[in-house]
């Protein structure tokens, strides 16, 4: 999911760039054509937006 990021404030701001990208992505579902690979590609995306912030914590963590 790209390099990583050392600083609090860039890590913020990956954040909220994977969120807004994850809510385009919803927000383009054809709500009549949507279908289980679409769901499963949100599910693919949640997941790595959870490791990624499972990750910053403990960067944070050892930085205190």
């Amino acid at each position: 999911m790209g390099k990583a990021t050392a600083n609090k404030a860039a890590q913020i701001q990956y954040l909220e760039n994977r969120v807004k990208l994850l809510s385009h992505v919803v927000a383009a579902l054809n709500r009549e054509a949507a279908d289980e690979n679409d769901l499963k590609n949100i599910l693919t995306m949640l997941d790595d937006l959870k490791i990624k912030v499972k990750r910053f914590h403990d960067d944070w963590a050892s930085q205190d």
